[in-house]
């Protein structure tokens, strides 16, 4: 046997196993604490935000451009499982001026020492063929995995963040872009926020052109757009919060990540579209059609997509319906109103409801 069939056989037989073992646990710990987890994240970007500020004060920072949450490779080799926050001008990487604060991720990664502990005791019986170098390896090829709770977090707290009064007195440039991903590596986009001024009917257009259908990361917040259109468009991650879109269809659309809060959603159809981690906090949904609708977690291999399931907290659900809607466990009811809301029977024991949505809701076969 050479080296790369040992590496092969270690990494199927004993490495995937234990990884899926690890990431099952982690994501039960993290539906179980993840509001919890969200207080000391948040706490950093706090800390991000002062210090900006004390930096632009004294004019040693430009507008800033990029808020970059980065995992670090060498953190998680010697288990202290640090992200840095980076603060950048519009010019990213070219921005030379230091701004950066620390975040503790290790509710994400301590399983990892135990996993290298384990594979390290594996690996011995491939005597000159394998050594430690090898078994840690095969850990940092696999971080994203883990990374991916993380940035889930992140989505998660995202909107608290940009509502804090430390995020509001930063001066920003003409766009900000709030990041996560490996240092100076790939990132993905969590949240971006457009200062250039917003038409209205320029944006309709945009998102009604048929030959367009990826519109990822929209900022369409605040905006009045009613009986709009829309069928079979990509609008992951898009930001319709606060608007008003009444009488309006998102037919078979990708909307997951999207965040409806607070919006006039009165009568929209739904139907068909993925809404994973959507989020209609306070919005009005009076009449709304979720019928078929996606919204429970997926898994593809070691990725999670989903997480945090759709949130109606303190929303308006009256006389919408939910029939045949996938939600899965992940999906918050909490204070929403419920009365005439039409759900599917065999939702009864997935759902949780208070005894007073209990009373109101209308079960249907």
């Amino acid at each position: 046997m050479d080296k790369q069939a040992a590496l092969k056989q270690i990494y199927e037989h004993d490495f995937v196993p234990l990884l899926e073992e690890n990431l099952q646990a982690l994501e039960a710990e993290f539906q179980r604490n993840k509001t919890i987890l969200t207080v000391d994240l948040v706490s950093a970007f706090r800390e991000m935000c002062q210090l900006i500020k004390n930096m632009q004060d004294r004019n040693e920072k430009a507008p800033i451009g990029y808020i970059h949450f980065s995992m670090l490779r060498t953190s998680i080799l010697d288990q202290t499982y640090l992200y840095v926050i980076e603060a950048y001008s519009d010019e990213w990487y070219f921005d030379q001026v230091d701004c950066t604060v620390t975040y503790d991720a290790s509710w994400a990664f301590r399983s990892i020492a135990s996993i290298i502990d384990v594979l390290d005791q594996k690996r011995k019986p491939y005597i000159g063929l394998l050594n430690r170098a090898d078994v840690e390896r095969i850990i940092l090829s696999s971080s994203h995995y883990f990374h991916q709770f993380v940035a889930t977090l992140l989505r998660l707290a995202v909107y608290q963040m940009i509502e804090m009064p430390e995020y509001q007195s930063i001066q920003k440039a003409k766009f900000l872009f709030i990041r996560t991903g490996e240092f100076k590596d790939q990132s993905e986009q969590v949240y971006v926020e457009d200062l250039t001024p917003l038409h209205e009917n320029d944006l309709k257009q945009r998102l009604l052109d048929e030959g367009e259908t990826e519109h990822p990361f929209e900022n369409v917040k605040g905006t009045t757009l009613r009986d709009l259109r829309i069928v079979e468009k990509d609008l992951r991650y898009s930001d319709f919060g606060m608007g008003d879109f009444s009488n309006s269809q998102f037919r078979n659309c990708v909307l997951l990540g999207t965040t409806w809060r607070n919006a006039d959603l009165r009568d929209v159809d739904f139907s068909g579209s993925i809404l994973s981690d959507a989020d209609f906090s306070g919005s009005d949904l009076r009449g709304v059609r979720f019928d078929a609708v996606k919204g429970n977690v997926f898994r593809e291999g070691s990725y999670r997509t989903g997480l945090l399931g759709i949130r109606f907290t303190n929303a308006n659900l009256d006389g919408a319906s939910l029939v045949g809607a996938h939600f899965g466990d992940q999906v918050d009811f909490k204070d929403a109103s419920m009365q005439g809301t039409m759900l599917s029977k065999s939702d009864q024991e997935h759902f949780k409801l208070s005894p007073s949505q209990l009373q109101t809701v209308q079960w249907v076969d």
